[in-house]
Protein backbone atom coordinates (compact mmCIF):
# COMPACT_ATOMS: atom_id res chain seq x y z
CA UNK A 1 0.00 0.00 0.00
CA UNK A 2 2.74 2.47 0.96
CA UNK A 3 4.76 1.54 -2.11
CA UNK A 4 1.85 2.27 -4.46
CA UNK A 5 1.07 5.54 -2.64
CA UNK A 6 4.72 6.57 -2.90
CA UNK A 7 4.72 5.73 -6.62
CA UNK A 8 1.46 7.64 -7.18
CA UNK A 9 2.83 10.75 -5.43
CA UNK A 10 6.06 10.64 -7.43
CA UNK A 11 4.17 10.31 -10.71
CA UNK A 12 1.83 13.15 -9.75
CA UNK A 13 4.76 15.41 -8.85
CA UNK A 14 6.56 14.53 -12.07
CA UNK A 15 3.50 15.36 -14.16
CA UNK A 16 2.97 18.61 -12.29
CA UNK A 17 6.57 19.70 -12.80
CA UNK A 18 6.80 18.46 -16.37
CA UNK A 19 3.69 20.31 -17.56
CA UNK A 20 4.06 23.52 -15.58
CA UNK A 21 5.25 26.42 -17.66
CA UNK A 22 6.07 29.86 -16.28
CA UNK A 23 3.96 32.78 -17.44
CA UNK A 24 5.74 34.41 -20.33
CA UNK A 25 6.63 38.04 -19.87
CA UNK A 26 4.74 40.16 -22.36
CA UNK A 27 6.70 41.36 -25.33
CA UNK A 28 6.01 45.06 -24.75
CA UNK A 29 7.77 46.92 -21.98
CA UNK A 30 5.76 49.88 -20.71
CA UNK A 31 7.95 52.90 -20.03
CA UNK A 32 6.46 56.00 -21.66
CA UNK A 33 3.20 57.86 -21.17
CA UNK A 34 1.90 56.54 -24.51
CA UNK A 35 2.74 52.99 -23.42
CA UNK A 36 0.86 53.57 -20.17
CA UNK A 37 -2.20 54.90 -22.01
CA UNK A 38 -2.22 51.83 -24.26
CA UNK A 39 -1.87 49.51 -21.26
CA UNK A 40 -4.56 51.23 -19.20
CA UNK A 41 -6.95 51.31 -22.16
CA UNK A 42 -6.32 47.63 -22.92
CA UNK A 43 -7.07 46.59 -19.34
CA UNK A 44 -10.22 48.68 -18.91
CA UNK A 45 -9.12 51.85 -17.13
CA UNK A 46 -10.29 54.27 -19.84
CA UNK A 47 -13.92 55.13 -18.99
CA UNK A 48 -14.42 56.59 -22.47
CA UNK A 49 -13.85 53.19 -24.07
CA UNK A 50 -16.45 51.57 -21.80
CA UNK A 51 -19.34 53.90 -22.58
CA UNK A 52 -22.22 52.20 -24.36
CA UNK A 53 -24.57 55.16 -24.61
CA UNK A 54 -24.20 56.79 -28.02
CA UNK A 55 -25.98 59.91 -26.69
CA UNK A 56 -23.45 60.37 -23.87
CA UNK A 57 -21.58 63.67 -23.78
CA UNK A 58 -18.06 63.66 -25.11
CA UNK A 59 -15.84 61.81 -22.74
CA UNK A 60 -12.35 63.00 -21.93
CA UNK A 61 -10.10 60.81 -19.86
CA UNK A 62 -6.62 61.79 -18.86
CA UNK A 63 -3.59 59.70 -18.11
CA UNK A 64 -3.75 60.96 -14.52
CA UNK A 65 -7.34 59.79 -14.02
CA UNK A 66 -6.57 56.36 -15.50
CA UNK A 67 -3.42 56.05 -13.37
CA UNK A 68 -5.41 57.01 -10.28
CA UNK A 69 -7.96 54.23 -10.95
CA UNK A 70 -5.18 51.71 -11.58
CA UNK A 71 -3.27 52.71 -8.44
CA UNK A 72 -6.40 52.51 -6.30
CA UNK A 73 -7.33 49.10 -7.71
CA UNK A 74 -3.89 47.67 -6.91
CA UNK A 75 -3.43 49.44 -3.56
CA UNK A 76 -0.49 51.50 -4.76
CA UNK A 77 0.24 54.98 -3.43
CA UNK A 78 -2.03 57.29 -5.46
CA UNK A 79 0.37 59.71 -7.10
CA UNK A 80 -1.36 60.00 -10.48
CA UNK A 81 2.15 59.77 -11.90
CA UNK A 82 3.94 57.06 -13.83
CA UNK A 83 6.19 56.19 -10.88
CA UNK A 84 8.40 53.15 -10.37
CA UNK A 85 5.81 51.13 -8.40
CA UNK A 86 3.20 51.63 -11.10
CA UNK A 87 5.61 50.80 -13.92
CA UNK A 88 6.80 47.70 -12.08
CA UNK A 89 3.22 46.43 -11.79
CA UNK A 90 2.42 47.30 -15.40
CA UNK A 91 5.43 45.30 -16.57
CA UNK A 92 4.65 42.27 -14.38
CA UNK A 93 3.40 39.15 -16.19
CA UNK A 94 -0.39 38.96 -16.27
CA UNK A 95 -3.30 37.48 -18.17
CA UNK A 96 -4.83 39.37 -21.08
CA UNK A 97 -8.25 39.87 -19.50
CA UNK A 98 -9.22 43.43 -18.57
CA UNK A 99 -9.61 44.39 -14.92
CA UNK A 100 -12.88 46.19 -15.59
CA UNK A 101 -15.20 46.34 -13.69
CA UNK A 102 -12.83 45.52 -10.82
CA UNK A 103 -10.49 48.29 -11.93
CA UNK A 104 -12.99 50.93 -10.86
CA UNK A 105 -14.42 49.17 -7.82
CA UNK A 106 -13.23 49.43 -4.27
CA UNK A 107 -12.07 45.86 -3.70
CA UNK A 108 -12.04 46.28 0.07
CA UNK A 109 -15.86 46.35 0.08
CA UNK A 110 -16.31 43.09 -1.83
CA UNK A 111 -16.25 40.85 1.24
Amino acid sequence: MQKSLFLFINIALFIEVAYTYPIAKHKTEYVTANDAINFLTQYGYDPCKRTTNSNAPRCQSTLESMLKSFQIAYHLPVTKQLDTDTLKLMNAPRCTLPDYPLGIMDRTKLW
